[in-house]
């Protein structure tokens, strides 16, 4: 596998030029605040003098400095996050790498950065998730990432039984043409339909299992013709072993279907790796639960996942399952907390079972009102030519709409129009997806042109044109929003926003504290007050509201930051240090539920 110092082979102690672009904000008493202007310049130098000369220690405690007066400065956190990363100080990383990409959001490289940190900590869901947002954007000028990107990638893509999809990424990890040890065991697994991490491999088919991926990257068909015949009792080698064939002649010919999962696993698996699957007894009662769930009888299947998980109860797959019978039989709500068990454990199926999970799931998020958890769901279930993009993509119009409904509804409701309307927000939605801001916007105006009065377009819109830093634009949008949903505090939010951007102090309070008056419970309204007062030098206040943030939202690391900033303005040198490890710890493994801030 490949390690961190293999990818840190020639260090960044600069971003790649461009990437970041402007690297550094202006250091000017706006972006300083109340720190002498000198000092800082002096100390980010002291720091960048010593990533050069490969004093890490050094400079990483100095970048942490310089980054409590500086929060915003892209190149620093992404120094840092190189230094912890070279360091395999992978949870330190992913939170400045997580800083990087609230600061960047349309840099790949960023993303690759922070999906390989998720890797090395084993928060797999989200390194798959940010390892295709990589892949989407584009990795710029860096050959190695992109090769170690890919190669895990397509470890990720094999663990979530999307073998296919492995071996459309794993060939960006042959260097110069050459295939290493490492992609050729990825590629076997895949080969062979073993949804299992190298780590989990049982050691003594290692060989095997390199084997068949050496042959069949190559399409090899005497070799893997000669490993059939040495290994007649592995499962899924002769399936290999046709499909190099095909694969050689172009031959579209019917191949066997491949075998059970349990079976593959029983022959591949690690002794760890089996009982994790497996889970101690009641394999008669898992089977007939499959059996009654593929005769479409979810109740009775309900009641066999229900025994068989209280025995087994770290089995993601079964969780989603059971989430789906539930789903069938409009038992919305305990569907979706079965889902969300599912989802912090991780599931292991075909990749139409796993998108029609994760479809299902998305829905249900979006008909509680989890809008932001149900857009990155919901963008792992879509594929372009896949059977359920259509489907994802109306669930993605009513989030972006932030209606919590079902997409069922647009069907039985009365309004002509809502088809049209969800359908062309859910497409906009997958272009924003993408970061494709140039296809976007087009399709948002004519939109508007036909739905001006569509509740949250304008809010939409306005976000999609501060995601590029067209700030008057999108306070325009913002504004219309208010007249069009006069009780909801997310527009104030917005402008609340903006105005901190562009260090208008004055309206960030006067929106934040509106915001406050319409919703008192508003996380990011408190937040955003106390972000407001504290760069007007009111540090009371803000820590009075930053400290309501924190208690309304307590995982969120933002928030805690922002905290230990103002604790340290307001000469409490033990809380703002209480709060630093705070959001350290909750970097290391962020809830998905926590709700979200803005980091600007």
């Amino acid at each position: 596998m490949f390690s961190a110092p293999f990818l840190a082979i020639g260090l960044l102690v600069t971003a790649p030029a461009g990437i970041l672009e402007p690297a550094i904000p202006g250091l000017g008493a706006r972006a300083i605040s109340e720190a002498s202007q000198s000092n800082v310049e002096t100390l980010r130098n002291q720091a960048l003098e010593e990533g050069q000369s490969r004093k890490t220690d050094d400079a990483i405690r100095d970048y942490q400095r310089v980054l409590e007066q500086l929060p915003d400065w892209k190149e620093g956190w992404w120094n840092l996050g190189m230094l912890e990363y070279s360091s395999t100080k992978f949870r330190d990383a992913q939170v400045a790498f997580q800083r990087v990409v609230a600061l960047a959001p349309r840099v790949g490289n960023v993303w690759a950065l922070l999906g390989l940190c998720e890797y090395e900590t084993g928060d797999y869901d989200k390194a798959l998730q940010h390892l295709e947002q990589a892949r989407a954007l584009g990795i710029q000028d860096d050959e190695e990432i992109a090769r170690v990107s890919s190669y895990h990638l397509g470890l990720l893509y094999i663990r979530s039984g999307q073998f296919e999809r492995a071996t459309t990424v794993l060939p960006a990890g042959f260097s110069n043409g050459t295939i290493s040890p490492e992609v050729k065991l990825a590629w076997g697994l895949a080969a062979l339909r073993v949804p299992l991490l190298p780590k989990d491999l049982d050691p003594s088919r290692e060989a095997l299992v390199e084997e068949v991926g050496a042959a069949g990257a190559v399409r090899d068909v005497e070799r893997m013709a000669a490993l059939v015949k040495l290994n007649p009792d592995a499962p899924n080698l002769q399936l290999a072993f046709d499909e190099t064939i095909a694969a050689r002649d172009s031959d579209k010919r019917p191949q066997e279907e491949a075998q059970p999962t349990e079976r593959v696993l029983e022959f591949y698996a690690n002794a760890d790796a089996k009982k994790a699957s497996a889970g101690p007894g009641g394999q008669d009662v898992w089977t007939r639960a499959l059996s009654a769930y593929a005769a479409g009888d979810y109740s009775a299947a309900e009641v066999d996942l229900k025994r068989w998980l209280a025995a087994n109860p770290s089995i993601g797959t079964a969780w989603a399952m059971l989430g789906l019978c539930e789903y069938s039989q409009r038992d919305y709500d305990n569907a979706l907390v079965h889902l969300d068990r599912s989802a912090r454990l991780g599931m292991h199926a075909s990749p139409e079972s796993i998108d029609q999970a994760r479809y299902t799931y998305g829905v249900l998020l979006v008909r509680s009102g989890r809008f932001d958890e149900a857009d990155s769901v919901l963008a792992t279930a879509r594929h372009p030519t896949g059977a359920l993009s259509l489907k994802v993509e109306l669930a993605l119009g009513l989030s972006l709409l932030r209606r919590a409904e079902l997409p069922e509804s647009i069907k039985q409701g009365s309004n002509p129009g809502d088809a049209d309307l969800i359908g062309s927000a859910g497409r906009i939605a997958v272009l924003l997806q993408h970061s494709q801001y140039d296809a976007a916007f087009p399709l948002f105006k004519a939109l508007l042109e036909r739905y001006p009065k569509a509740p949250f377009l304008h809010y939409a819109y306005g976000t999609a044109l501060l995601a590029v830093s067209e700030f008057d634009q999108a306070a325009g949008q913002m504004q219309v929003e208010r007249a069009i949903s006069p009780e909801s505090e997310l527009p104030c939010v917005r402008l609340a926003s903006i105005a901190l951007r562009q260090h208008d102090t004055a309206h960030a309070m006067e929106w934040a504290a509106h915001a406050l008056e319409l919703n008192h419970d508003s996380v990011e309204s408190h937040y955003l007050l106390g972000r407001a007062l504290l760069e007007a030098g009111e540090t009371t206040a803000a820590v009075q509201h930053l400290e309501i943030a924190a208690k309304l939202s307590p995982a969120s690391p933002e928030i805690h930051f922002n905290l230990a900033r103002a604790y340290a303005k307001a000469n409490m040198p033990e809380k703002a240090q209480r709060e630093r490890e705070t959001f350290t710890q909750l970097n290391q493994s962020q809830p998905q539920s926590a709700p979200a801030v803005d980091p600007k």
